[in-house]
Order: C-alpha cells, then sequence, then structure tokens
C-alpha cells in the first residue's frame, strides 16, 4: 500500500473480513491481486472509517462515468470460471498479449482494468496516452491508457467503460489483449456463460 490508498473491508463471516485496495484514481490496485498477509490477522476499528473513505471514492468514479452496472447473470459455477480460464490459457499467437480474468471493480463499479505490470512495461508506452482496442467483432474502441507517477500502474482508463458495456464483459471471463501495434491491442473474450444478458444501470434498477 501507499500513501492515499483506499481499502473497503466487506464482512464474509464471524472474524473474516475481505480487503480490496484502490488508488487515488478508485481504481483497484493491480499490485493487491497477488498480496498475501504476511502476519496474523488483527481487526483496527479505524478499518470501518477508512472502508466508507474507500467506497465513497469508487462511487464518485461509477457515478462520474455514469453509475455502476449490475449483473443480470444467472449464478455460476467454479467449474465454469475454470472453463473460461483454461480456454484463455489455450490461446496462441506470435505477437505479445496478455491475459486478464476480470472482475467486479473492473466492470460494474470502478471501469478501470490495470495491465499486468509484465507486459505493459515490456510493450507498451511508459507514459499515459491515447490508444486503440479493437473488440472481436473488430470494431475499433478509444481508450485512454494511464500510467501512474511511479511507474508501477499501467491501466485502461477513459473508454474501457464503453468496451466492457457494449462487449457485456462480465466479472470471472477472461480478457487477453494481443498487440497488435504500439498503440492498438485486439481483445479477446472468453466467457463464463455464453448466453449474453444485457447488463442493467444501478440507477434503472432503482426506478
Amino acid at each position: 500500500m501507499s500513501d492515499g490508498d483506499f481499502c473497503v473491508f466487506k464482512y464474509v463471516k464471524k472474524l473474516c473480513l475481505r480487503v480490496q485496495i484502490f488508488d487515488q484514481n478508485g481504481c483497484e490496485k493491480e499490485s493487491a491481486f497477488l498480496a498475501n498477509c504476511s502476519q496474523p490477522c488483527t481487526f483496527n476499528f479505524s478499518a470501518s472509517r477508512m472502508g466508507k473513505r474507500g467506497k465513497k471514492a469508487v462511487k464518485n468514479q461509477a457515478d462520474r462515468l455514469g453509475g455502476p452496472f449490475i449483473s443480470q447473470r444467472r449464478d455460476i459455477t467454479y467449474e465454469e470460471k475454470m472453463m473460461a480460464f483454461n480456454a484463455a490459457l489455450r490461446f496462441v499467437s506470435k505477437r505479445p498479449f496478455t491475459m486478464i480474468t476480470v472482475r467486479v471493480s473492473h466492470v460494474y463499479t470502478g471501469f478501470c482494468l490495470p495491465l499486468p505490470c509484465s507486459f505493459w512495461k515490456a510493450h507498451l508506452p511508459h507514459r499515459s496516452q491515447g490508444m486503440t482496442v479493437r473488440d472481436p467483432r473488430g470494431k475499433a474502441w478509444a481508450v485512454r491508457f494511464y500510467v501512474h507517477p511511479d511507474h508501477q500502474i499501467g491501466q485502461l482508463s477513459e473508454g474501457w467503460r464503453k468496451i466492457s458495456f457494449r462487449n457485456n464483459i462480465e466479472a470471472s471471463d477472461v480478457c487477453i489483449f494481443e498487440l497488435m501495434r504500439p498503440n492498438e491491442l485486439k481483445l479477446h473474450i472468453f466467457r463464463v456463460v455464453e448466453e449474453i444478458t444485457p447488463l442493467k444501470k444501478e440507477r434503472d434498477m432503482s426506478n
């Protein structure tokens, strides 16, 4: 974690909390995905205040981009998740590519997609700039590739919300980004559920 990060704590069961870590722009930190606890868990009553702060940051980010989405997809199984993951593992290309298992914050709330450091540092610019993402139908989308000032995080930000929504990408789907040109990526989607059920905006659900 770094100064200014936000933590969201979700109650799972007695003495068990799940934590998500977000940077100052409201996007989940890639470095937290692989983090392991190095010491026994402790509870601090200030966590509730930190959680509220983080939730507010993510909510503000979602509201600014048009509001969060709600999945209408049926419940999925672990076996279905693994089938999508294994199908993505079979992808081959002579071009550089990277694989990402989609999280809730990528497509329902935060609308930022961190790319693995090993991929973007080797193949993408080390500065923020506009890029193009081509979806599986060949449609070109403008997207902002944002590089954090400390060069530890590179992520797709502005424009990613439209791409994920129009292609109905959901949590646990697996996306592969194939490098076509220095500023162009081709998107391949491996869905957990092949039948597409359109996402709904949260504000529409309350009407």
